[in-house]
């Protein structure tokens, strides 16, 4: 597996670009005990590694991932800026030139999950249910509306962080949407994408627009669901790339 980063100027040492980029590129030669100890500069004990042909939980089976992922051939590109705030960060790159985003977490020095998602199709009906419900609790100004859509969508335990707040549960994410509805009036959510995603994470954009269609933010979401499928965590980034 090869892996290169095509963002511009070289990355800031020890900056999160600087990190991954020396992650996507450990564990060569393909040795699982080698492998396993190298990761442990970029991987808490218990991270998770996620990506479209399985999951794996602890830096053991994430270096048998990689390595298995080295014997394949695949290679590895980070083509964006590595985006974070607070314990979360997304970033674009390509496995074997097809483009994927990557969402997860860090405790600042290492990373704990990395999920490696498809760009999500522009059908939004491909979106699950509980998904839906969570993003339609966004244009709701009903306060017992706004609750019953989120008791669908949303843990009750569930961790919502964006790059000004971070909260817990569903009563407060709702008076934390009231008080978007207050403070920007005449504007709505506009999810334009569908929600794509493997082994229990999600990734899906939208847009506030204005009453006349005209966009004000675009942004988008990176959720882990619990096994019910509702969100129990839910990063989400403002801007583009």
């Amino acid at each position: 597996m090869a892996v290169a980063a095509s963002c511009g100027l070289p990355p800031l040492e020890n900056s999160p670009e600087a990190r991954m980029d020396a992650l996507l590129a450990a564990c060569q030669p393909a040795d699982e005990n080698g492998c396993a100890q190298e990761l442990e500069t970029f991987l808490t004990d218990d991270a998770t590694w996620a990506d479209d042909l399985g999951i794996a939980h602890g830096r053991e089976e994430i270096a048998r991932l990689i390595v298995e992922r080295r014997r394949a051939g695949q290679t590895w590109q980070r083509t964006s800026n590595v985006d974070t705030h607070h314990d979360v960060f997304r970033m674009r790159m390509t496995v074997n030139g097809t483009g994927r985003i990557v969402g997860g977490g860090t405790d600042g020095e290492r990373f704990t999950r990395i999920a490696v998602v498809q760009e999500p199709p522009l059908v939004v009906s491909a979106t699950p249910e509980p998904v839906r419900a969570y993003q339609d609790a966004w244009n709701a100004f009903d306060e017992k509306e706004r609750l019953a859509l989120l008791d669908q969508g949303f843990a009750p335990d569930g961790h919502y962080v964006d790059p000004y707040i971070a909260l817990d549960g569903t009563s407060t994410l709702s008076e934390n949407i009231g008080t978007y509805h207050r403070v920007s009036v005449g504007t709505r959510l506009q999810v334009t994408t569908g929600a794509s995603g493997h082994h229990g994470f999600v990734v899906f954009f939208w847009e506030v627009r204005n009453l006349e269609g005209v966009t004000m933010l675009e942004g988008m979401d990176v959720g882990q669901l619990d096994a019910s499928g509702r969100l129990k965590l839910l990063s989400g980034f403002f801007g583009g790339f």
